[in-house]
Order: structure tokens, then sequence, then C-alpha cells
């Protein structure tokens, strides 16, 4: 293909005719084990950790599926446009000047081997719209080892906060696959959802025979917090702070023959009662799976407990405020449910 881009209005820059910036990334893509991403004081450590990546910042926690694999891929194919006619031109002005250099706005980017030897490394500065970018814009590129500033056709998305790359799904159950739910502790009154006779879910106890009938609203929030349920953050749950104890349980039984429990921890005691602030609602939980009781589960049900505990077994994640509000059901709640 030839290279026809002939942006106006960028002084100081001629044509590049389609260089790839990072023809050793494309060629050794596969040997990639560890990516540096740094911004001012930010900084992301991704480890490869078969069969996929880690998070350092986060104790080595997950990386989303795919993430780190389609960044570098992306990464791997930019094309430089132009090239700056000086060797070294002013890299504040484009966005490249060093994390530590003010004023400091670049992203760093280094990608290593196993041994530690460097596959890539630049600077990622500012982006630049023009006509005859194929993408319509661009992005001033500083690699490493080389003075000169790059503008390179595209842009690729950098995350530079380490919870962005996490895979922060944790459950996804549909209420058709829910048999029980069972919520305790707190200033609660136990609650059990159960299949009735007829299949449908209903309060089986923690209320009236005739609020059980009228409890719609009740079941339809519970059984639906468990699908596609995801956490904001994560850290290892012998780091968190001794501060936060467990204020509620809910144990969900599935129709295959697994219970999930889920501890809610909080800073504040009873989340019914605490203060509405952001500091004292803050919540927490961990996660664990076993066999429901007398439940014949099945060895794939078996294998999905396992699979489950070694992925969430000693973490603790912070939670959405709304999971916490709607299992913080108190006796006076309830009354107005009666």
């Amino acid at each position: 293909m030839v290279w026809q881009f002939q942006p106006s209005g960028i002084s100081g820059f001629e044509s590049a005719d389609g260089r790839t910036l990072f023809q050793d990334l494309g060629n050794r893509q596969r040997d990639a084990q560890s990516v540096a991403i740094r911004v001012q004081d930010s900084r992301v450590t991704l480890e490869r950790a078969e069969p996929g990546w880690r998070l350092a910042e986060r104790d080595g926690y997950p990386v989303r599926e795919g993430a780190v694999d389609e960044f570098l891929r992306k990464m791997a194919g930019l094309k430089a446009a132009l090239v700056s006619e000086t060797q070294q031109p002013s890299y504040g002005e484009f966005g490249v000047n060093a994390p530590d250099a003010p004023p400091a706005s670049a992203v760093t980017v280094s990608v290593k081997d196993a041994e530690g030897r460097e596959i890539a490394a630049a600077a990622l500065g500012h982006t630049f719209s023009a006509p005859g970018l194929s993408q319509g814009r661009g992005t001033f590129i500083r690699v490493q080892g080389d003075s000169r500033v790059w503008l390179a056709d595209g842009v690729v998305s950098v995350p530079t906060e380490p919870a962005v790359w996490l895979d922060k799904d944790i459950l996804d159950i549909p209420a058709d696959r829910i048999q029980r739910i069972e919520l305790s502790g707190g200033s609660t009154e136990r609650i059990v959802l159960a299949r009735n006779e007829g299949g449908e879910l209903h309060i089986a106890e923690g209320v009236s025979e005739e609020a059980s009938r009228e409890g719609s609203t009740l079941v339809s929030t519970f059984s639906g917090l468990f699908t596609r349920l995801a956490f904001e953050d994560i850290q290892a749950a012998d780091a968190l702070p001794p501060r936060f104890n467990r204020a509620r349980r809910c144990v969900v039984q599935t129709t295959d023959g697994i219970a999930y429990t889920v501890d809610l921890l909080t800073s504040s005691g009873d989340p019914a009662t605490a203060e509405d602030t952001t500091a004292a609602r803050e919540i927490w939980a961990r996660f664990s799976a076993a066999p429901a009781d007398n439940a014949d589960a099945s060895s794939e049900a078996r294998q999905a407990v396992q699979r489950f505990n070694e992925r969430h077994s000693g973490w603790a994640y912070r939670m959405p405020l709304y999971l916490i509000d709607n299992l913080s059901i108190n006796i006076a709640q309830q009354d107005r449910v009666r």
C-alpha cells in the first residue's frame, strides 16, 4: 500500500512513509512477559501468568481476559505518519516528556521478555486530529532510544488506573437458576426465599404468610442482585483493616446444587443503621462456594465450586453500595413489607 498521508499545519514534521514503530513487538508479542505503564504517580504492572495476565498492584489478581494481548496488538500495529525534522524537539509541547519531568503528561510503556530485555518502550503523548489519518486521529510518540517525535496513525487507549485492568466479574446467577436465598446478620431477622410447589421463588421465612404473597418486590430485588455481580476494587483479605467486620451473610443456592456464600463487611457494624456517609458505608465482601446441603451435586458443579474458590479465596472485594442497600433489610423495613 502506498502511504499518501500529507497533513498540513504541523510545522517541523516530515513524512514518515508509514513506518512501523514497534516492529520487534509485532514479531515477539508472545515473548512479552511484563508490561509496565506509568503516568505521573500512577503505576500499572502487568505480568504474564498462564493462562493470562495478572496485576502486580493488586497482589497478582487476574486481568480481564484478552485486555493485555489486545493492547499489545494495537501498539505493535502503530504506523508513523510523520516524524519531527529536528533530532530533539520540545517534548513537552507534544506530551512525550518523561513522567518525572514537568509538566508530566506522557504515558510511558515498557514491554519486557522473560529475561527482562526490553521488547518495546515508548512515551505516548498528546493525540492529534487531522484529515488524512486513517482513524482521523493520531498520537505523538517518543520511542526509547530515538530522540525524535513521531506522529502515529491511530490512538491506543492505555488505562493508567490499576483497577481498570481487573476482571471484575464475580457472580452471574440469573433468577431462574436460584433455588434458595438466605439472608442473616445485623438487625435483620432471617429472611429465606425458596421455590414453592409451583416452582416460583417466594418468601418462605422472615415475614408473615400474607406478606410472602405480597412480597414480589422483595423477591425481585433479591433474586436480581446476583446477575452479573461485579466488584469495584480488590485487596488481599488479610490486608483489610481490622475495623471491617461481618455485618451480613447471604447464601445463594442454585438449582444445580451450588451454595454461594457472600459475607458483607462494613466498618460501621449494622449497615441498616449506619451513618449515611461514603466512609461509614464502604462495603467489602468475601465470597466462597460449596456443594449445597443435602444436594447431590454433579461433577460439573463440584468442579465449578473448586474453580470459584481457587479464584476468590483469600480476597476481599469492594462492592458497589447498591448491594448493601438492597441487602440491608431491617425490622422496620420488614414491617412495611407486612
